[in-house]
C-alpha cells in the first residue's frame, strides 16, 4: 500500500510535543535547500530509539484464494499470504498450514524424534516434499512435517490414493475440495457452524473465528471441525470397507494421541454406525455386528485420550 500527496503551496506542521518519523526502509529529504536548527542542543546523528511494534501495522483480512480448491498447494499458498500480510509485525502463521515456524527467538528443531523412528509413518512423512531442507523466509523455516493440512493433503494424495478404489478415489478428491472451502468459508464469515461437531458449534459462538490465525491452537481446533463435515459430505459412508480401512490407517501413529483427531474419528464413525444401524438388510445387519465386535475387542486397549468417545460409542451398542 502507497500514498502520494501533491500540495501546490506550503505545508506547516506545529507540534505540541516530540516529532517522530519512523520507516522500515529509508527516509529521504530532497530540496533546493533543507534547513535543520536544534535551537537548544543543535542537531544530533545517531542511533535513535525502537519504534513501538504496535506501528508496523499488518494485514489481518483474509486474501480470497486465487485458485480452485482441491489442490495441496492451497495451505502452502495461505501460509506464504499470512506472511505476506504480516511482513510489518511479529505474528506467525498458524502451524496447521504449513508447519511450525523455527525463529532465531521461537522453538528448537522438533522432528528429531521423527528422523530417528522405525515407525510405518517414517517413511510416509520422511519423502518429498516433506523431506528437509525446507525453504526459509525472513521470519523463519516451517518445520513442513509438522504441519496438518499440508502434510495430509500430501500424505492422502500421493501414499493413500493408489490404495483406493475408484469410488474412494473420487470421494478423497471432493473431500480435499471441501476441507479448503469449509476453511475458507470460516475464515472469512469468521464462524463455521458443523453439522456433527455440536461442541465446537457451542465454543465458537462467543469466542468466534475473528483473527483466528493469530491463535493456533484455536485454529487447529476451528480446522478439524470442519473435516467431519467435509468426509461425509463428500460421501466417506458410501465408501467401501476396504477404503474405510485405509483412510483410518493414514495418520501418524501420533497424532492418535491428539484428543482432536479422536473427536473426528469419533463423529464420522457415529455416522456410520447409525446408517448401518437403521439398515434393516442383511448387509447393513452385518456390518453393525462387525463393527460391535470390534468395539468390544479393541475398547480396552485403547488409551485414556479416548476414553469420553468410548462411552458415548457404548451408547450404540446397546
Amino acid at each position: 500500500m502507497s500514498r502520494t500527496r501533491i500540495v501546490k503551496g506550503n505545508i506547516t506542521n506545529i507540534i505540541g510535543g516530540n516529532y517522530k518519523r519512523y520507516s522500515k526502509d529509508d527516509i529521504e529529504n530532497r530540496g533546493s535547500r533543507i534547513i535543520q536548527i536544534g535551537k537548544e542542543e543543535g542537531v544530533s546523528y545517531g542511533k535513535s530509539e525502537q519504534p513501538s511494534k504496535k506501528l508496523f501495522i499488518c494485514i489481518k483480512k483474509l486474501t480470497p484464494y486465487p485458485k480452485a480448491y482441491g489442490d495441496c498447494t492451497y495451505y502452502r499458498w495461505r501460509f506464504e499470504n499470512f506472511l505476506e500480510r504480516h511482513k510489518n509485525c511479529s505474528h506467525l502463521p498458524p502451524k496447521y498450514y504449513f508447519g511450525p515456524m523455527i525463529t532465531k527467538s521461537n522453538i528448537k528443531y522438533i522432528g528429531a524424534g521423527i528422523d530417528s523412528t522405525k515407525e510405518w509413518w517414517s517413511t510416509v512423512i520422511n519423502t518429498e516434499p516433506l523431506k528437509p531442507p525446507y525453504p526459509k523466509y525472513d521470519k523463519g523455516t516451517p518445520i513442513v512435517r509438522e504441519s496438518y493440512g499440508y502434510k495430509y493433503c500430501v500424505v492422502f494424495s500421493n501414499y493413500l490414493t493408489p490404495k483406493l478404489s475408484p469410488e474412494g478415489k473420487k470421494w478423497l478428491k471432493q473431500a480435499r475440495y471441501y476441507l479448503q472451502q469449509y476453511m475458507d468459508e470460516g475464515l472469512r464469515n469468521e464462524t463455521f457452524t458443523s453439522r456433527y461437531n455440536k461442541k465446537f458449534n457451542q465454543k465458537v459462538k462467543t469466542k468466534t473465528l475473528k483473527n483466528v490465525e493469530l491463535d493456533t491452537n484455536w485454529f487447529q481446533e476451528f480446522a478439524f471441525a470442519t473435516h467431519p463435515d467435509a468426509y461425509l459430505n463428500a460421501g466417506l459412508i458410501g465408501i467401501s470397507i476396504g477404503d474405510k480401512i485405509e483412510v483410518g490407517l493414514t495418520p501418524d501413529l501420533k497424532e492418535w494421541m491428539s484428543t482432536g483427531t479422536w473427536e473426528q474419528a469419533w463423529y464420522v464413525g457415529r455416522e456410520q454406525l447409525i446408517k448401518w444401524k437403521k439398515d434393516i438388510t442383511v448387509y447393513g445387519k452385518q456390518k453393525y455386528e462387525e463393527a460391535r465386535q470390534i468395539y468390544q475387542h479393541r475398547k480396552k486397549q485403547l488409551r485414556d485420550s479416548a476414553n469420553r468417545f468410548l462411552k458415548e460409542l457404548e451408547n450404540y451398542f446397546k
